[in-house]
């Protein structure tokens, strides 16, 4: 059950949580994970970053199977009813501030003209983080229509194999590991028949590929650590958590092999965490920007679009795994 008493204190409780889970061996940001990403009911919009974990870590541990979420007042617009007794959960909001007219415009404003005026200026505006609020998962609302979940139909592992020549990073098939080198700016991953599936190929792949949009032509972030270096576990986490956003943005649940394959990072993060807790909010930050830069270069996001029955549009066939039980080999750096 979640800790009443770090209720008020959603990040702290996130940090406690990710380090307890660490010291059991178990990757933090895979908990609670549903193939949709929390989303809420009304605006249909996905929960991103700090909040999109939290709401997993309430979802694991509540088990909640419903990615819907919704503020009080949201249902009571829609005539439900939050069930008495029952705890939301703190998210932090945010705003931003147009520069051009001098005032606040709400988050949900800002992706509307986003998305509608051709001559939309992302300069005029400025991100900052607004108060917080509180939203209650749909298992705890009466009177919400069922949840069912539509087919996945994005086509996940072609959008993902298709960013090397996007990125402009070499890719390079063979060998026992996968590894990224910012010198040479290429991707080395073993053939695909050496991974148990598709699916671990691809999360491999894409986790590589998040190192790479460090290099300086891109997001330019210092790759210099060396393994065991605090500076490389830091972008390691950065690369996992950025690489889990992108997953939960393709409708691509992780296997257990994908998460066993970050054992060798664990101890560190958890040396991380418990040294400075805000570190997690700074990965989380450079993943954020990780997941919008591919997601910017590989063009997804018409396949990523919510519709208005929240739904990820289905254009595309599902993302299949071909299985090869008989490899047991689980390649990574």
């Amino acid at each position: 059950m979640i800790d009443k008493k770090k209720r008020a204190d959603p990040r702290q409780q996130l940090v406690d949580a990710y380090v307890a889970s660490l010291e059991q061996g178990k990757i933090p940001w895979y908990k609670g994970w549903t193939v949709e990403r929390p989303y809420n009911i009304v605006s249909k919009t996905a929960y991103k970053g700090l909040n999109q974990l939290i709401l997993q870590l309430a979802a694991d541990q509540e088990e909640y199977k419903d990615p819907r979420w919704m503020t009080f007042k949201q249902a009571k617009d829609n005539g439900w009813k939050v069930r008495k007794g029952e705890h939301g959960i703190k998210l932090t909001g945010w705003a931003v501030f147009d520069i051009e007219k001098n005032k606040t415009i709400s988050l949900a404003e800002f992706n509307r003209r986003k998305k509608e005026d051709p001559d939309f200026d992302k300069n005029r505006y400025r991100l900052f983080q607004g108060r917080s609020f509180v939203v209650f998962n749909a298992a705890q609302v009466e009177g919400v229509p069922e949840y069912v979940r539509g087919p996945i139909q994005i086509k996940g592992n072609e959008l993902i194999e298709r960013l090397p020549s996007q990125m402009g990073v070499a890719l390079k098939h063979g060998g026992d590991n996968a590894f990224y080198h910012p010198l040479h700016d290429f991707v080395r991953i073993p053939d695909k028949e050496n991974f148990v599936d598709d699916y671990v190929y691809d999360s491999t792949l894409l986790h590589e590929l998040c190192h790479a949009s460090g290099h300086h032509t891109r997001l330019n972030r210092d790759l210099t650590g060396k393994f065991g270096s605090e500076s490389y576990a830091k972008e390691e986490l950065r690369a996992e958590i950025g690489s889990s956003f992108l997953m939960a943005a393709l409708q691509i649940k992780p296997s257990p092999a994908h998460i066993r394959r970050h054992a060798a990072y664990i101890q560190s993060w958890i040396t991380i965490l418990k040294k400075d807790p805000k570190e997690l909010e700074a990965a989380v930050r450079g993943a954020e920007k990780i997941e919008k830069y591919i997601i910017s270069v590989g063009d997804w996001e018409k396949e990523l679009e919510v519709t208005n029955d929240g739904k990820l549009k289905q254009n595309e066939t599902p993302h299949k795994s071909k299985s090869r039980s008989s490899k047991n080999n689980d390649p990574e750096r």
